[in-house]
């Protein structure tokens, strides 16, 4: 990794990366179906703390998002510790907070699908826990996953070229490398800047007290 970083807090998400050239005019015209669904689903797990991508995983467009959160999961405490692991409700499982919880030793923050459930019919230990207690605030740290989703795509594209399942995915995971180069450097550039602002301002107040002497 880029980061220097022993503990993380991680969020999961997937989100869509296209693999067809064609228009949905274009499909319109030629009869075919006018919602693609020829697209790589590219899942993510997210150091919400540095925006950096810790560990990914690739499956066509008609895969379920559960099957990829363990290897995520997995993949991720395989390059740091993990404190928190956050997603959306599409991966709400009593296996998944177990795995986490008493595999990894990570705390996780899943909400429930159906909010309006009493925690008396809730199944599942660490289930019912969080329908007492949800912590809002930690898990809203959560969105910071989209935003990395979306500056990747804004700034890298969202199509694939390549014509090869096997390529699809070697091409979308020097994308991610080329995100977490940008994530890097912007992070450095916004260090240098406070340092030199700092160092400016001690500068300037070294100056005004010199006048008082």
């Amino acid at each position: 990794m880029f980061f220097q970083t022993k503990v993380a807090n991680i969020g999961i998400d997937s989100t869509g990366e296209r693999t067809s050239h064609a228009s949905n005019h274009y499909i319109k015209r030629m009869k075919r179906q006018s919602k693609r669904k020829d697209y790589l689903k590219h899942s993510i797990s997210v150091d919400t703390d540095q925006q950096a991508i810790i560990a990914v995983k690739d499956r066509r467009s008609d895969a379920n998002d559960n099957v990829n959160f363990e290897s995520l999961v997995e993949g991720s405490h395989g390059v740091v510790s993990l404190k928190y692991v956050t997603t959306d409700k599409g991966y709400d499982s009593e296996e998944h907070h177990r795995f986490v919880r008493e595999d990894i030793g990570g705390k996780s923050i899943i909400p429930l699908r159906w909010e309006g459930t009493p925690a008396s019919r809730t199944k599942g230990e660490y289930r019912k826990n969080l329908r007492w207690y949800f912590p809002k605030k930690r898990y809203h740290r959560r969105s910071l996953v989209e935003t990395v989703n979306f500056v990747e795509k804004t700034k890298l594209g969202d199509e694939l070229t390549s014509k090869k399942w096997w390529m699809r995915k070697k091409e979308q995971r020097l994308k991610d490398i080329a995100y977490n180069i940008y994530r890097y450097m912007q992070v450095k550039r916004d260090a240098a800047f406070a340092t030199t602002t700092g160092f400016l301002h001690f500068l300037f107040v070294l100056w005004i007290s010199s006048d008082n002497l």
